[in-house]
Formats: C-alpha cells, structure tokens, sequence
C-alpha cells in the first residue's frame, strides 16, 4: 500500500458524523500531528459514502495535503486550488476555486515570494488539514445523486471520491439532460488543418493511444495568442448509463450516434485567485453499430478546435490543462499561452 492509501485509510478514515464534527482543534491534530508521519506530497481527500439530505444540509470533504518548501515557494496553494464535483448519474459538472472565504482578498500583497529556499530551507515541510463544505461552495443541487469529487491545484491533481446523497425516493428522478453534440458537427468539407474537420468525433489519425488508462487528450504545448487554430485531440472508453443513452436517433453520419458524454475541458493557472478557471463544456457523441445497454463500455473520440469554438482564449500564462468526463479526469498538460 502506497503512503498516500495509507493516509487515506488511517487519518482520513473518519466516521460519517466525523466529518461533521471536524472543529478547528480536529483540523489541526490531523494536520500537524497525525500527516507528520507519513512522508508525501500531494493532495488526499475523503467524503462519507452516503449522506442522508432529509437529515444533512452540508456535503463535507476533509483534504489532508503536505508539500515541502519548494513547492510551497512555486505554487501558492490556497490562489491556486479548484474543486470538481461530477454528477455521475447526469454528467453534470461543477466547479468553483476552492477558497472558503466571500471576502475579496488582495493577492498583490502575496505576489512577493521572497528568495527560492535552498541549503537547510528546502527540507522544510507544510501539512494540513481543512474541511470544505461543497454544497454552498459549488452550488450542488440538494436532491437525491451521486457524485465524483476532485481537487486540482496547477500540477496536482487529488484521488477522486464518490458520495451517493440519498433521499426521498420520490425525487430520485430520473434527469433528461442535453444530448445535443455540442461543439455541432462540421458539415462544411475543407476546415481545419490538413484534412481535419474540427469538430469530428471520429478516431483520426492524431487521436492518442489509450494505454492504462480510460482517457487521453493531446494538445500543443504552445500556442500564440494570434494562433488561428487550438486543437485537442482526446479518446475515452467508459461505460454509459440509461442517461447517456440516445433512444431517438436521427443522426445521419454513416454510424448511429448511439451515446452522449458531458465533458469539461480545464485551463489552470497557478494563481487562479478566488476565480473560476478557464473553461468550456462540451458534449461528446458515441457512434457504434451494436446496440448499447447501461454498462457497456463504449469508445469515443473527439478533435475539436478550442478557437474554432467561438472561445476566446484566456490571458497569456502558463496553464495545466485538464478533462473530466463523470469520475475520470485526464491531465495535466502543461501549456504556455503568449
């Protein structure tokens, strides 16, 4: 068992009432004491399995992080830390920087970081401990679902957890959501660089490998601010549910469009400061030829023009790239934007 399941498994192992009792004197046993021991870096997070909201009206996660001095003197945490909630169920995403506090912070006074540690300064270490509360924080709808939860800051991405909020039975609907394609497929002949058409959801050849893992994406890792073109070629194969079905298929491609994936794509910065990333939602379609039921794990593919997509780019910096697509996420890629 790696250091971090080990946390995970022992600090973080909490009781669902633990999560809710976590005062300021818990926060700091675990973060000062208890994470002392183990030696990593990174970000853990835990969330009870199941909540009740007939009894609750918070959806509480611990995050338990430790960094050493150089990380500390790069990435400013607390300007930099994002979480993402998915709703397994409808593929909805939400997301919101993960600072705890409606007060407007002067971060000019932070950009001043002193001196890169070195010498003795760099085997300094930084644990904590902090509980956020993502109903208000995210704006999580408050009714029966089951969500996937990350936290991401610039380079690091958390383990993902699940929480199911249980309910009422009679509000535990089922959701129809969009499954129109959107970016809409391209129906005009010569777009694109070479002979890509952006957007196609099909597998070119510029689609990456799926190797150990359910989904990749590629982008360059520098592009000019005056570029006409921000392509991302990505591949998934994930199972689908009853929602991501299509059962009216009017789709005249040479395949039936048999599914649909709500996805975000993610542009980090170092320093988000109390700000929402950069991002764009899209929704990818699957075309097969067998009939799909709940569970059966499909193969999608998707090469879509950032620019081409009526976005304009975020201000020139350094940024982590990122996909979700319900419990999976994808990066980082770094890319630098001038």
């Amino acid at each position: 068992m790696d250091v971090k399941s080990q946390v995970l498994n022992t600090v973080l192992n909490l009781s669902a009432e633990d999560f809710f009792s976590m005062d300021e004197q818990k926060r700091i046993d675990i973060g000062f004491n208890k994470l002392s021991e183990y030696q990593f870096d990174g970000m853990i997070i835990n969330t009870p399995k199941e909540l009740d909201i007939r009894k609750k009206s918070e959806l509480p996660v611990i995050l338990a992080v430790s960094y050493d001095a150089l990380r500390e003197w790069e990435v400013d945490f607390n300007r930099g830390l994002i979480i993402v909630a998915t709703n397994i169920i409808t593929g909805e995403i939400f997301i919101a920087p993960g600072i705890q506090t409606k007060k407007r912070i002067n971060y000019k006074v932070l950009n001043d970081r002193g001196p890169k540690p070195d010498g003795d300064a760099l085997s300094a270490r930084t644990h904590g401990c902090d509980v956020f509360y993502l109903r208000e924080l995210l704006n999580i709808p408050w009714k029966p679902a089951t969500y996937a939860i990350t936290f991401i800051c610039w380079d690091w991405v958390s383990n993902t957890v699940t929480i199911n909020l249980s309910g009422d039975a009679d509000n535990a609907v089922f959701e129809n959501v969009s499954k129109i394609v959107f970016p809409p497929v391209n129906q005009r002949k010569g777009q694109g660089a070479g002979e890509i058409k952006f957007p196609t959801y099909f597998k070119i050849d510029k689609t990456p490998e799926l190797k150990n893992s359910n989904m990749a994406f590629e982008l360059a890792g520098e592009i000019s601010g005056k570029s006409q073109e921000f392509p991302v070629f990505g591949a998934f194969k994930l199972p689908v549910n009853k929602n991501q079905i299509i059962t009216e298929n009017d789709n005249k491609e040479e395949l039936p469009f048999v599914a649909c994936f709500q996805c975000m794509f993610i542009l980090v910065k170092k320093n988000q400061d109390q700000s929402l990333p950069w991002h764009s939602r899209w929704n990818l379609p699957v075309y097969s030829l067998k009939n799909v039921v709940p569970g059966d794990i499909v193969d999608g593919y998707f090469s879509i023009d950032i620019i081409g997509n009526n976005n304009t780019l975020p201000e020139p910096d350094n940024y982590c790239a990122y996909i979700i697509i319900g419990n999976q996420i994808a990066g980082p890629h770094k890319v630098v934007i001038r």
